[in-house]
């Protein structure tokens, strides 16, 4: 594994590094790599670039994909992401989806979009990353793809939640028109509605089911396998139940689980919510 890709794990978040430490060194290092991936194309996404920019460094990202499936990529992180994908099978057409999601920020700006919408969006970014990660846990089911799909929705609609007020500061609003309403224009128009609390509930009411869905799912995966995974699951989980205890009208400030939160539910994960 590069420098480069270590000093992006070096810098992730600290949910992410207790779920993946678990891992055997060859899958350990597979995660940190995907991570990589979708670390660049996200930072690409949010970066202040014009927006003709950041779709050209999407389609560079796009041709590089495709070079390593034809065998032809050269450079230093396209080798070790290649490694990784000859290693464990890992389908291109989930690559292409987490940069089509990437897009969408960027070409949409994702301002209330409709429910369709929402779940594509997080099909792409999350539920993609869910289903290479299955696939490199050792898990390559029907039910582990469901199960990912499902907590990658989990996972996507938490962070709608926690991260609202960030999201606002890039010009974005995660909640689906369904649920703001047709008065609501602009992120700040949602933060600033008197029924703000009322509406962030609904958001969590599709959380929630998802993460039901999830649960449901892994009932008949192999749980030992996705270990990895149900520790992100209940890491999440946990930042939605402090949240729901806070009330959904509150904001700020993020939540932000402990490191000996995290550690015990790394040492500790239970399969059920």
């Amino acid at each position: 594994m590069n420098d480069k890709i270590k000093k992006i794990v070096k810098n992730s978040g600290s949910s992410f590094y207790y779920a993946m430490a678990m891992l055997p060194k060859a899958k350990r290092e597979a995660m940190y790599t995907v991570y990589a991936f979708c670390r660049i194309v996200d930072d690409i996404a949010d970066e202040p670039n014009p927006i003709a920019k950041k779709i050209e460094l999407l389609n560079e990202w796009r041709k590089k994909i495709s070079d390593i499936y034809n065998g032809t990529v050269t450079d230093d992180i396209g080798i070790e992401l290649a490694k990784t994908i000859n290693r464990f099978h890992l389908p291109q057409k989930e690559f292409t989806a987490i940069i089509d999601g990437m897009e969408t920020d960027i070409s949409h700006g994702m301002n209330a979009p409709s429910e369709d919408e929402l779940f594509l969006y997080a099909r792409r970014v999350a539920g993609a990353v869910g289903i290479l990660s299955v696939k490199i846990f050792g898990d390559t089911s029907k039910n582990a793809e469901q199960f990912a799909v499902s907590l990658g929705n989990a996972l996507q609609f938490t962070n709608i939640l926690r991260d609202q007020q960030e999201d606002l500061e890039l010009g974005r609003l995660y909640l689906p028109r369904e649920i703001v309403g047709e008065n609501i224009n602009t992120p700040g128009d949602a933060i600033n509605d008197p029924n703000i609390g009322e509406k962030r509930e609904k958001m969590a009411t599709l959380a929630l089911t998802a993460f039901k869905n999830a649960e449901k799912y892994l009932g008949t995966a192999d749980k030992k396998t996705l270990k990895p995974a149900i520790v992100m699951m209940q890491v999440y989980y946990a930042i939605f139940k402090e949240m729901e205890k806070r009330g959904w009208d509150k904001i700020m400030p993020r939540i932000k689980l402990s490191k000996l939160k995290l550690l015990k539910i790394a040492l500790w994960p239970k399969s059920t919510l």
